[in-house]
């Protein structure tokens, strides 16, 4: 088992060996949320491999009773973000709209994986964000909003319109493959 905070304490003090401990950990994870949020996993590699950089270069500062998780993932979103807003600014890549499955075999896990990926893929990016982080990462609400930087008030603000908006769509979706 992990002694979160003891890597953390040795990671600060500069032991790059705590710090893999602790990225390699929490990466399968982190990468996940990526590639579900951005839907582009060489997008999220890249971003998810400059995050660690830069959690890398400031893991000083990080509270040795914080949680490394939603600290990655914060710096991750901000990353994204970033890259995004470049990427407009010159005119090129905006954020993906596919989703490459990958599901067991099994005819309605198929249609059910496919249904939740098109409704996804039509959320919003701050949408599709804030379900993943809270029901797929399986962040509280005051982890969610410190990812976000946000009040946990507006952060469950924020997550009843997803799941709202998430409703919505999957209805939507739903009757246009039956009708399809």
């Amino acid at each position: 088992m992990l002694d979160e905070r003891r890597e953390i304490a040795l990671a600060r003090a500069g032991d790059v060996d705590a710090f893999e401990t602790l990225v390699r950990a929490h990466a399968d994870a982190v990468y996940g949320f990526l590639v579900r949020w951005l839907q582009d996993r060489e997008l999220a590699r890249d971003v998810f491999q400059e995050a660690t950089l830069r959690c890398y270069r400031s893991v000083h500062r990080l509270d040795v009773d914080a949680p490394f998780r939603p600290w990655l993932l914060r710096i991750a979103i901000n990353r994204a973000k970033t890259l995004a807003a470049r990427s407009r600014a010159r005119g090129t890549i905006e954020l993906p709209s596919s989703v490459e499955a990958s599901v067991p075999s099994g005819e309605n896990r198929v249609e059910a994986a496919a249904t939740l990926e098109r409704v996804l893929a039509e959320l919003s990016p701050a949408d599709r964000q804030i379900l993943l982080l809270r029901f797929v990462e399986g962040l509280s609400m005051r982890e969610v909003g410190n990812v976000l930087r946000v009040p946990e008030v507006v952060a469950k603000m924020r997550l009843s319109r997803a799941r709202r908006r998430f409703r919505e769509t999957h209805a939507r979706v739903v009757q246009e493959w039956r009708d399809g």
